[in-house]
């Protein structure tokens, strides 16, 4: 096997079948957050609206990039907004959910009548249909409707939105620590065993992508330090490092890449996620380079 492959290889397919790992969970906890939605009629057990002293100017791009929003408009209709529609996980079982773009509804079976050449028409506006709501056709959701564009919820005090996302509870706390978070769901949790499952599932897999990641980069430092003693001694050892510093990050980011289209997650959702691979790359050739300078260097010079 010539040198480069023997360098490479491992790393890459341990990146890649970590980086799988990873985001077909990232894929399935989003699909299992839409079935939580669906089975609360638009509240998920982190669904929460605010209340307190300030609780009307809360405001959703305070609430962190996966933070998301929605208006009860009444007769079943619903106004919806997020941070980054990338991370949305409205409930749907044909079409596509929201894209971002400008004036876009879901709508139910049973409000299908209302569609027309494609639109259906709230207020002044005209929303395009791009799927139907809920995870079925017989879903709770069958009478409601989503519309999204983004702006849609401007004027609206922070009080009337139900708010949802990952870590928007969280991010609501440390921007307003003096405003209460309430569950949405009144009463019973709608947490159940599978939600638990899920969650267990999300962190093995967290924690063995991680293990992957330390390995793959275990191994190419291992081969990079014998490799570079040598070339010191030739006197190419800054040519070589800066050379295996980028083989990594392509080798990372192309396998991250690779990753995300199989892991189940579209291209177009990359656009949140990549800043993630980025910072990764970074911290790991920087570590890359820090260590390998150290260790490699030959012994007696200065």
């Amino acid at each position: 096997m010539k040198p480069i492959l023997r360098k490479t290889l491992p790393t890459a397919v341990t990146l890649f079948a970590s980086h799988l790992l990873l985001y077909s969970a990232i894929a399935f906890l989003m699909s299992s957050h839409a079935l939580g939605v669906d089975r609360g009629r638009l509240a998920s057990d982190s669904s929460f609206t605010v209340a307190g002293d300030g609780a009307d100017d809360v405001l959703l791009s305070d609430l962190g990039p996966f933070a998301d929003a929605l208006f009860d408009a009444g007769d079943g209709v619903w106004l919806y907004e997020a941070n980054h529609y990338e991370a949305s996980t409205l409930p749907h079982h044909s079409g596509c959910d929201f894209t971002g773009r400008e004036g876009e509804a879901l709508i139910g079976e049973n409000r299908q009548s209302e569609v027309h050449d494609g639109y259906f028409a709230w207020g002044n506006r005209h929303f395009k249909v791009v799927g139907t709501l809920g995870t079925s056709s017989d879903s709770d959701l069958s009478d409601c409707v989503v519309l999204s564009s983004r702006g849609l919820l401007d004027g609206f005090a922070g009080s009337e939105l139900r708010f949802d996302g990952f870590g928007a509870s969280a991010a609501l706390g440390i921007r307003y620590p003096q405003i209460e978070a309430r569950q949405a769901v009144s009463g019973v949790s709608l947490k159940t065993g599978q939600d638990v499952a899920v969650s267990l599932f999300w962190l093995g897999s967290l924690a063995i992508s991680a293990l992957g990641c330390a390995l793959s980069l275990a191994w190419y430092h291992g081969n990079v330090r014998r490799e570079l003693a040598v070339e010191n001694l030739l006197g190419t050892g800054g040519r070589y490092l800066r050379r295996s510093v980028a083989g990594y990050a392509v080798v990372l980011v192309a396998s991250s890449m690779l990753a995300y289209w199989l892991g189940g997650i579209e291209l177009w959702r990359v656009t949140l996620f990549l800043p993630v691979a980025v910072l990764v790359t970074a911290a790991g050739s920087l570590f890359l380079v820090l260590v390998a300078s150290a260790l490699g260097r030959p012994h007696g010079c200065a």
